[in-house]
Order: structure tokens, then sequence, then C-alpha cells
């Protein structure tokens, strides 16, 4: 049972030296998630029914329908405005959530000597965060909901909307997915 295996996996690496002309080196790391064309797709079936523990580059013909556990946005906002008290924090904060389609389960504040604030609304889903630096014009936003009914990126609008940043930075990540490439950057100026 084994064996079979093995060789099928070496005779991918030598497809991909013959065919793409690269380095058994990459041809190997290229070999730990093979194509989803042609011969990959068939042993990649081939080895997952045949096979109780799969060798992981086989799991590679899933990843072209990318599966994942949520969204993770982490914002930069410059030059936006300065909240200074812990009612009007946890208003937009819990109306950010309600946005995301999320269910509250608590809010947390809590206001730094001389200044500053920092909060976070656990949701059902899982959290947004906001952290305050007045001293240098900077806010940091972590919104993070898992499931496929949350909208993370409509409490990011809301927060835009609503702190009025100047300079924004976003990055995105979807958490749970197996392929690590899942980080993307936006930039508003």
């Amino acid at each position: 049972m084994f064996f079979p295996v093995l060789l099928a996996y070496y005779q991918s690496i030598l497809i991909r030296t013959k065919w793409w002309g690269v380095s058994w080196e990459k041809a190997f790391k290229l070999s730990l998630r093979p194509i989803a064309i042609g011969l990959g797709k068939r042993l990649a079936k081939g080895m997952t029914n045949k096979t109780k523990r799969s060798i992981k580059w086989v799991q590679s013909t899933q990843r072209l329908k990318t599966k994942y556990a949520g969204i993770h946005l982490l914002a930069e906002f410059w030059y936006g405005k300065n909240i200074k008290n812990s009612k009007e924090l946890k208003r937009i904060l819990i109306t950010a959530a309600k946005k995301a389609k999320s269910t509250p389960l608590k809010i947390c504040t809590h206001k730094f000597s001389p200044q500053g604030m920092t909060g976070v609304v656990l949701l059902a889903e899982s959290h947004i965060a906001f952290h305050s630096w007045p001293e240098l014009s900077y806010l940091a936003i972590d919104i993070f909901t898992c499931g496929n009914k949350t909208m993370p990126r409509r409490a990011l609008e809301y927060l835009k909307k609503e702190l009025k940043p100047k300079k924004v930075e976003i990055k995105g990540i979807k958490r749970g997915a197996e392929v690590s490439a899942h980080v993307e950057k936006i930039s508003f100026q």
C-alpha cells in the first residue's frame, strides 16, 4: 500500500522537473501542492481514497475552493476622531458589531491616564477591538468574525465613517485557511 503512494509521489516530482524545466529542489517544493490538472488531480483523488493518513500535498486540490474559519481585519487609522469617554466608545463598538451582523456578548472599555482608550466587544462570532494613541493621532482596529453570515467589512466601513480617519491601512487575513498566503493589503489615502 505504501509503495504505490511513494512511487506516485516521486513520479510527480520527476514530471515537474521534465515538463517545467525546474530544479529538483523546486519540483520537490511544488510537489507538496500538486497542480489541480492532469496527473496531479488523478493522484490526489486516488491517494486520498486509498490511504487513511494521506500525505499533506494531496489535500491541495481542495485549496482551489479555499475554506477558512473567519475573516480577520486589522485596520490602522491615522488622524481620526479622538474618543474620550467610555460611553461613546461602547456605543461605537456595539453599533459596529451590529453592522457586521454579529451578536455582541460582552463589552469592556478602559481609559488610560493621561490619554488613550481601549475597548473590546466580545462577539458570539469572535471580537472587535479598539485601541487609541491620541499622542500619535493613531487608532488600531481589530475585527475578527467567523461564520458565513457575518460581514466584518461593514463594521469597518461604519468605523471609518464614524471615526473619519485621513489615512487608513487595512490588512485582511482569512483565518484557518490551509494556505498561508491569504493576507491582502489595502491602502486608502
